[in-house]
């Protein structure tokens, strides 16, 4: 019997505050049938638990059988703090096995002082984004964790290319990672109309420094809109939410600075059905960021058939896009030929409804969770003394 903590630091989930790979994870663990997964908020949330469950299980897609932990609301901060040891103590004591799979490299200290506690206790510590800061620089808290990787069991890592980055710059050694690519779950797949309006949806956090949308709204909109007048360019994300990184209002006084008001949009975040139905009305998307993880906000749309251009950074759209074939890679920084791509394919719905085509196949073929499951059944079985059948 093994139990599995998957946690995540507790923000507000009504307005996107859930990693997505959070409960990806959590119910490809439930899957394996191994025995209790917990989706886990370190603290507690300012919603109703029967609330939050339906808002995670109904609208987020996390399976029934994941259950959803968070201390109550009227703990002191240190008995928040112990509540999760305790439940892991218990757990030890009736001789399971415990994983901690960690989200948020902001709870890497407290997780590591559990490892301590409890020193058979398996720890896996996901990295969810690019580990370099734009400046060639090892981000602080990144280091932080690879200089106590003794204390980690697994690294997760969600592309090729970050894996062998961090083992040919010595930051990790090789035992130590492991790539696990984000994978869809939902068995959907829409094939869409040829002929939509040119309606271009992105899911994204309003955080200038990694999305760019500065750069997208002030040097690649308005050519895109001098050539094709009626495109119309929707985001949503968090509006206002720091503890996230998401603050819309310096994007919305650029539209409005910039009089792009009648093309472009600043929305809340959304999802459940008016998220899938965005996405199945979307031409295609675009990624503008200065660097990312693996963005699975690129296989979401995949499966609505929706092809992305992306800027070519750290990590992520390289491993996905098959430039030409199920989307558009371009240069980082490459400014001028980001605009002639969405130009052309806003003039050409053909090859955008074929790019989407592929972009369906790519996601099929090869980012299924049933592949991912695979890679879970390796790994845990390298850390506890178990057989899948």
């Amino acid at each position: 019997m093994i139990t599995f903590y998957v946690l995540q630091k507790t923000i507000g989930i009504d307005k996107g505050g859930i990693n997505s790979s959070s409960f990806m994870h959590a119910n490809e663990l439930y899957k394996l049938n191994l025995g209790n997964v917990y989706l886990v908020h370190i603290e507690p949330t300012q919603i109703k638990k029967q609330d939050l469950e339906f808002n995670l299980h109904a609208e987020k897609g996390l399976m029934e059988g994941v259950g959803v932990l968070q201390p109550d609301q009227f703990l002191s901060k240190s008995d928040q703090a112990n509540w999760l040891l305790s439940l892991i103590k218990n757990d030890l004591k009736r001789n399971e096995k415990v994983f901690i799979i960690n989200e948020d490299k902001s709870l890497f200290q407290m997780v590591v002082l559990y490892k301590h506690i409890f020193t058979n206790l398996k720890l896996i510590q996901v990295i969810h984004n690019n580990h370099m800061d734009l400046h060639g620089g090892v981000k602080e808290q990144y280091q932080y964790m690879f200089d106590r990787q003794n204390e980690v069991d697994k690294f997760i890592v969600l592309t090729k290319q970050q894996k062998f980055d961090l083992i040919d710059t010595q930051l990790i050694r090789p035992e130590k990672t492991v790539y696990l690519p984000n994978a869809i779950s939902e068995n959907v797949f829409i094939r869409k109309e040829v002929n939509l309006r040119k309606e271009i949806n992105i899911f994204t956090r309003y955080n200038d420094r990694q999305k760019g949308i500065t750069k997208f709204l002030t040097q690649i909109m308005p050519p895109v809109i001098a050539q094709v007048p009626n495109v119309h360019v929707n985001f949503y994300g968090a509006l206002n939410k720091p503890e996230e990184s998401s603050v819309a209002q310096p994007f919305i006084k650029i539209v409005n600075e910039n009089k792009l008001y009648n093309n472009v949009t600043i929305n809340d975040y959304v999802n459940g059905e008016i998220k899938r139905n965005l996405m199945s009305r979307t031409l295609f998307t675009v990624l503008s960021s200065n660097y990312e993880g693996m963005p699975l906000t690129i296989l979401e749309m995949a499966q609505y058939g929706v092809p992305t251009i992306a800027f070519d950074v750290k990590y992520g759209p390289r491993e996905w896009i098959n430039n030409n074939e199920n989307g558009y890679l371009v240069d980082n920084g490459d400014v001028d030929l980001f605009v002639k791509r969405m130009i052309y394919l806003l003039t050409n719905p053909e090859l955008t409804h074929k790019l989407g085509i592929q972009a369906q196949a790519t996601v099929k073929n090869k980012y299924q969770d049933t592949k991912v499951m695979l890679i879970w059944s390796e790994l845990i079985a390298k850390l506890v003394d178990i057989n899948f059948k």
